[in-house]
């Protein structure tokens, strides 16, 4: 492995490991915390269209997010695998 390539590793992990703390130390609750909140405002009967459309957009963009951080968790656990088993 060249060290760029294991540089690179290196990145990949320290980038996994950063959305892991922010995952596990904040977004996780402010996900889900927000998402509930959603789910109940858009079961209430007095949602409009408007209100609905704008609700499915939150949603949207929470589930991008939640979905981008676990991509950059997962990535990270993969280098970090990759690595080591160049090192065997």
């Amino acid at each position: 492995m060249s060290n760029e390539q294991e540089a690179r590793l290196h990145e990949e992990i320290s980038i996994g490991n950063r959305a892991a703390n922010a995952y596990n130390t904040y977004l996780k609750e402010y996900i889900e915390a927000q998402s509930k909140a959603l789910f109940l405002k858009f079961v209430q009967p007095t949602t409009s269209i408007d209100e609905a459309i704008e609700i499915k957009r939150l949603q949207t963009s929470i589930a991008m997010l939640e979905y981008d951080i676990k991509q950059d968790i997962e990535t990270g656990k993969l280098a970090l695998m990759q690595l080591n088993n160049q090192e065997k």
